[in-house]
């Protein structure tokens, strides 16, 4: 049986025997993706037997009140604890690899989890009590997203509601409560904070706005969300590519009142190249690649096997940052796919990722989910399910 255009990229399958995905939705074609290259021997059942080890160490059923959720070992507020960004990756890692079980299962936890705007509270506590409140934009966005792709590639599911209507529904209150219109429809951090006055630039997920838009109905109104990111990229992205992880949207570095989040290139903003290559190699979008081939050509001139957890804007490392880790090369891989000059840096991130060699240090959670999403978009697997 001819394979589903929707699960190739560059000829590779997403899995053997996987089940055909049905697109409800008419979204956006995906026809760039030849401007993006694969690293050398890319292995696509390598990349998914990461997925399979991440599961046996960070999925877990216990304090889930009967479904899934994605524990935290060795970070967060309480050791073993969950957020929302956790349960987001943990969705787009199950679509990806074709596991509808532990998707329903880390969705029905997400909707046992609700603030009072309806999106996932930010930290949740191994006994299911609320320990970080209020809704973190980049997870809610992941999961709506994922739940897309769950429609691409299973249909209606098994739950109370179709994926496409949690979807929908989820698009609808990120819209409501995390885009601040009053800034020109410009990106906030969450649904609790004072519009998009301080922002958080790798939240900016181009790629998947462009299917809220379809999804949605609202093709003009993401549209300006696109641009308006795109801008704040552009005001604060700098020669070396290099953004920092809190800034206004006129580009100045700036910590959010009483919280001491950081202003360097570090953990949060090293996921930035990841989804605008994600909007090129999509989408074909002109904006995204000046700043890929800037943070491509930065990150290679360090040396993938140099790249360490921090860096001050000026491309040196940052006071303290010594450590080597699956977010910064999952990033840096993505970004090097889009640029044919950068095939060096490309090869050596996917085998690194997939010799989980980045995932030693830090954030066990974090840095395993960034070793799998890492490997399946090297590996042509992380695209638009959705597109005819």
């Amino acid at each position: 049986m001819p394979v589903p255009r929707s699960i190739l990229w560059f000829g590779l399958v997403l899995c053997a025997g996987c089940a055909q995905p049905r697109a409800a939705v008419q979204a956006p074609r995906a026809e760039s993706a030849a401007q993006c290259s694969l690293p050398a021997g890319a292995d696509a059942q390598a990349a998914l037997a990461l997925y399979d080890k991440w599961k046996a160490d960070l999925l877990t059923a216990d304090g889930a009140a009967g479904f899934l959720r994605v524990r935290r070992p060795n970070s967060g507020k309480q050791l073993n604890s969950t957020n929302s960004e956790g349960i987001a990756y943990g969705m787009l890692l199950a679509v990806y690899a074709n596991d509808q079980p532990t998707f329903d299962g880390l969705w029905q936890y997400e909707q046992l989890h609700l603030g009072a705007h309806g999106l996932m509270e930010w930290e949740i506590a191994p006994d299911g009590t609320v320990i970080g409140e209020g809704a973190a934009t980049d997870g809610d966005e992941d999961m709506a997203f994922a739940l897309i792709m769950a429609d691409a590639r299973w249909g209606r599911g098994k739950l109370a509601k179709s994926y496409l209507d949690y979807a929908r529904a989820q698009i609808d209150l990120i819209w409501r409560y995390e885009v601040d219109h009053s800034r020109g429809d410009q990106l906030t951090p969450g649904d609790q904070w004072e519009g998009a006055k301080i922002i958080n630039l790798s939240y900016f997920a181009p790629a998947f706005y462009r299917v809220f838009g379809e999804v949605s109905g609202e093709r003009a109104a993401w549209q300006r969300v696109i641009d308006s990111g795109y801008l704040a990229l552009a005001a604060t992205s700098g020669d070396n590519g290099l953004v920092p992880a809190w800034s206004t949207p006129e580009g100045v570095p700036t910590s959010p009142p009483n919280t001491g989040h950081p202003t360097h290139h570090q953990l949060d903003s090293c996921r930035t190249p990841f989804r605008i290559a994600q909007d090129y190699c999509w989408f074909s979008e002109p904006r995204a690649q000046p700043y890929l081939a800037k943070i491509a050509a930065f990150y290679a001139r360090v040396g993938e096997r140099n790249l360490v957890d921090g860096y001050a804007l000026d491309g040196t490392p940052y006071d303290g940052a010594t450590l080597h880790l699956a977010a910064f090369v999952a990033g840096a891989g993505a970004a090097a796919m889009a640029i044919t000059r950068q095939s060096q840096l490309r090869d050596e991130a996917y085998r690194e990722l997939i010799g989980w060699n980045t995932a030693l240090g830090g954030s066990e959670y974090y840095n395993k989910s960034w070793s799998v999403l890492g490997a399946l978009m090297l590996t042509g697997q992380l695209t638009n399910l959705a597109a005819r």
